[in-house]
């Protein structure tokens, strides 16, 4: 689904006023060479480590396993636009 920019915004601002917990997307899964799959994850929280910031954070789901890549927070609403893909199937929780 194609996502505009506007309501990328509309998300960032729900998660930061609490009017949802979280955002998660996830990329396209890829394939190794060894046979193995893996894909990123994508979610948007609010911060626990920044008073008025929300969280991205990205995680890298291989084979099951969970591992971490990192997190930035974000103050400015324009900065997320930068993050984010121009198509995705976004989950609201």
């Amino acid at each position: 689904m194609k996502i505009t920019e506007k309501e990328w915004l509309n998300l960032y601002q729900s998660v930061k006023n609490e009017e949802c917990d979280c955002i998660h997307w996830d990329d396209a899964p890829v394939m190794s060479r060894s046979g193995g799959i893996s894909h990123l994850q994508h979610i948007l929280t609010r911060s626990a480590k920044q008073v008025g910031a929300v969280q991205l954070t990205c995680i890298l789901v291989r084979d099951g396993e969970n591992i971490p890549l990192s997190d930035i927070q974000i103050t400015d609403p324009a900065e997320l636009l930068q993050h984010i893909p121009h198509r995705a199937e976004v989950n609201i929780l």
